[in-house]
């Protein structure tokens, strides 16, 4: 059953501080991870994979490898343009064994 309604153009952006900014941004951000084909990436727990752990505007990306993870920051970065997100490179942070 396909829920979305039909499509309809944005005239106002909601400010930074609205209430209902932070709701808005989930649901695109819902969106945006439901078309990346990641399945069989991230980290294998319990049969499982974990790609991802996310919190307010904060995301952690999980993989076993630099390169799967290099992969998984480009993926979500091209994904979120065609939403008009950025990935603030600044704020971005990689950690590895």
């Amino acid at each position: 059953m396909d829920m979305k309604g039909p499509i309809f153009k944005v005239k106002n952006g909601i400010k930074q501080g609205d209430p209902m900014s932070s709701n808005i941004f989930n649901c695109v951000l819902e969106e945006i991870f439901r078309q990346l084909d990641w399945e069989k990436k991230g980290i294998k727990i319990g049969g499982s994979y974990l790609s991802n752990s996310r919190f307010a505007d904060d995301i952690v990306l999980l993989s076993e490898n630099r390169e799967e993870l290099q992969t998984m920051a480009t993926e979500l970065e091209k994904e979120s343009m065609k939403d008009g997100l950025e990935m603030n490179i600044d704020k971005t942070k990689y950690m590895s064994q």
